[in-house]
């Protein structure tokens, strides 16, 4: 499979124990499929240098696929941004109400401690209610 290499400015890094980006991070245009997100291959990419991974192209947000991606990235000192289907129930129940709060913050409280998250993938090209979603996220630390 080819992966399509791109730049990307990274900010300050994940307040927990995590091993720090550079000033800028290497990541593949799209991950392997989920049935080819092994150990070894995150292995590969990060020996070419690559030290962020994203959502696959066919990403269906399932917690345990995440965990498994974080879990192999952070076994080759690599960084996950983290697709989760239960963003999108939360946007469906309304953003800022007290029942989309409660999933945010049971995704939040699956994945903010482990050493490879980077962050939330919250969508390509983000536009309307979305860009007030990603201010929002930002205060779910």
């Amino acid at each position: 499979m080819l992966f399509a290499a791109a730049l990307a400015a990274v900010g300050a890094s994940h307040a927990m124990a995590a091993a720090p980006l550079s000033g800028f991070a290497l990541f593949g245009w799209v991950s392997p499929p989920v049935e080819f997100t092994t150990p070894d291959r995150l292995g590969e990419m990060a020996a070419l240098g690559f030290d962020v991974v994203l959502p696959t192209q066919d990403d269906q947000g399932i917690p345990a696929d995440n965990h498994v991606r974080l879990d192999a990235a952070a076994a080759h000192g690599m960084r996950c941004l983290v697709y989760d289907d239960r963003f999108f129930h939360a946007y469906l129940k309304g953003i800022t109400t007290p029942a989309a709060g409660a999933v945010f913050d049971s995704i939040v409280a699956d994945y903010r401690d482990h050493p490879a998250l980077l962050g939330y993938y919250l969508g390509d090209e983000p536009r309307g209610a979305w860009v007030d979603t990603i201010a929002l996220f930002h205060e779910l630390k």
